[in-house]
């Protein structure tokens, strides 16, 4: 799925038709971690630690026709990061999509269309605690900075909200890397649920101001179509 828009139209019609999925999307901090670099940033540290590198190794690996995995576009991370990520990930292309297929210049549609959609489905979120307060989405778990060094407890949690569910749900999470984690994970155990790493795009809501430059109409990035190549 090449094409920027065509591919946010893609997973949009999944969306409205209830079709299941799962959507792990691998950032910059994926990428460090893969190639198993330490993190020291506002929102995470990550120290090398080498058994969450293979968790990371084992999500962007797995395949299934339901799975979709987001990597970095070269117009973002330079061809020759693109090429690697995408080579590691051994998907088919088919399986592959932009790891910012919601931002950038699809900000915009993401917010008028897609939230809509997980609204009135009810989807169930997990991430920050701020959540709970302020996303009119059924809160799942809450998880707190570098919640990666406690996945197994996490995961643990997640089959269990996610085995009680009697019928298919959409489940987000903002979660950084441990997204991709429990995103994998959770589809081998409940294939006919979506699940959706939906990463920073609700923090103005969270949080109560942009923390990225695409939460802000007119910069750069709000504007910027990516492409694939």
């Amino acid at each position: 799925m090449n094409h920027f828009t065509k591919s946010f139209d893609y997973f949009k019609s999944l969306l409205e038709a209830g079709t299941p999925f799962a959507l792990a999307r691998f950032g910059d901090g994926e990428l460090s971690i893969l190639r198993g670099e330490k993190i020291r940033n506002h929102e995470f540290q990550y120290d090398g630690e080498r058994g969450f590198m293979a968790k990371i190794v084992e999500a962007i690996c797995y395949q299934h026709p339901d799975y979709f995995v987001g990597i970095g576009c070269p117009c973002c991370i330079g061809q020759k990061d693109f090429e690697w990520m995408r080579d590691v990930s051994c998907q088919p292309t088919c399986q592959l999509t932009y790891n910012n297929i919601f931002v950038n210049s699809n900000y915009k549609r993401f917010m008028a269309e897609i939230v809509p959609i997980l609204e009135q489905k009810n989807a169930i979120f997990t991430g920050p605690e701020e959540g709970r307060q302020k996303l009119p989405y059924q809160f799942g778990i809450e998880v707190n900075q570098n919640a990666w060094r406690f996945a197994e407890e996490y995961l643990l949690e997640l089959v269990d909200l996610i085995l009680n569910e009697s019928r298919p749900r959409i489940f987000l999470f903002s979660a950084g890397p441990l997204s991709e984690y429990l995103i994998h994970r959770a589809h081998i155990v409940a294939p006919e649920h979506t699940y959706i790493d939906i990463g920073s795009t609700l923090d103005p809501l969270l949080f109560g101001h942009p923390t990225r430059g695409y939460h802000t109409e007119g910069s750069p990035t709000s504007n910027k179509i990516c492409y694939w190549g």
